[in-house]
């Protein structure tokens, strides 16, 4: 099992190279570690990662991650963190990036409204307004199963599909009804 920081880290740096992408800040990453930790006991059926979250006044907190990157206040992080690529399973980084492609075209304070929705987890924790309640597995996992299944990367075609060889001067020969010269 990995560690939550190690979650944040792939989020942050995914982020940080893509330049279409917002840059990840605190509240943002602190998010996506919920809705990963979410999915992946929804899809694959034990946490992610073992960090407690709490239930914080926005939302979902890991409260080391929170700790790590609070020097950067409300901006973006910027830190180079490399990541072992061993450090996820293949099924592990199939849910990240499926978390990053649903959940992160939202805006942050989206984000925070959808950890918030009726009867999630954070608002069952955080319902007597205590800020540092913990956030259980089990009921992240209950949660997310009723949520409907976020869509799934998929490769948009089959192996079967492709066609041609490569010659010895390593041009594409097609067959004669598909090359248009």
């Amino acid at each position: 099992m990995v560690h939550a920081i190690d979650v944040a880290r792939f989020f942050i740096n995914i982020a940080n190279t893509i330049p279409t992408y917002d840059l990840m800040t605190n509240l943002r990453v602190n998010k996506l570690l919920y809705f990963a930790q979410g999915e992946c006991l929804r899809r694959l059926g034990y946490p992610l990662f073992d960090d407690d979250i709490e239930a914080w006044t926005y939302g979902p907190v890991v409260p080391y991650v929170y700790q790590t990157y609070k020097k950067f206040g409300r901006g973006p992080i910027k830190e180079d963190m490399v990541n072992d690529d061993n450090t996820f399973t293949e099924q592990e980084k199939d849910v990240l990036f499926d978390v990053l492609r649903n959940y992160g075209k939202f805006s942050t304070s989206t984000l925070v409204s959808m950890s918030h929705l009726e009867k999630s987890p954070w608002a069952t924790a955080h319902q007597n307004g205590d800020k540092h309640a913990k956030i259980s597995s089990e009921s992240i996992k209950c949660f997310f199963k009723k949520l409907p299944s976020i869509s799934q990367f998929t490769v948009p075609y089959k192996p079967s599909d492709c066609v041609g060889y490569r010659d010895k001067d390593g041009y594409l020969v097609l067959p004669k009804e598909l090359d248009d010269d």
